[in-house]
């Protein structure tokens, strides 16, 4: 596989991710990182890395999720958008 976008859902996804590339190591200790995305090279592939947050977790967190002009679940959406290349306001 050679993915263009690796999102991860929750903490261990993210820490686990975290250990395979030195751009990702700040995200490895905290609970929540802000939104964002993070150009690395996973296996020798070009990819883009985001972190989103885990469903479980959505009502305790979201609520204060920024990215951009967005929040909550909208933000979430954003950022993903903007990783796969798509306008992140689609309105």
């Amino acid at each position: 596989m050679r993915p263009a976008v690796v999102a991860t859902l929750g903490t261990d996804a993210r820490q686990f991710l975290a250990a395979m590339a030195p751009e990702l190591a700040a995200w490895a200790p905290r609970p929540n990182p802000a939104p964002g995305m993070v150009l690395t090279q996973l296996g020798g592939v070009a990819t883009t890395a985001v972190a989103i947050l885990h469903p479980s977790g959505y009502y305790g967190s979201l609520g204060r999720r920024r990215y951009g002009d967005f929040s909550g679940l909208d933000a979430e959406a954003a950022l993903l958008r903007e990783a796969l290349g798509v306008d992140p306001d689609p309105g």
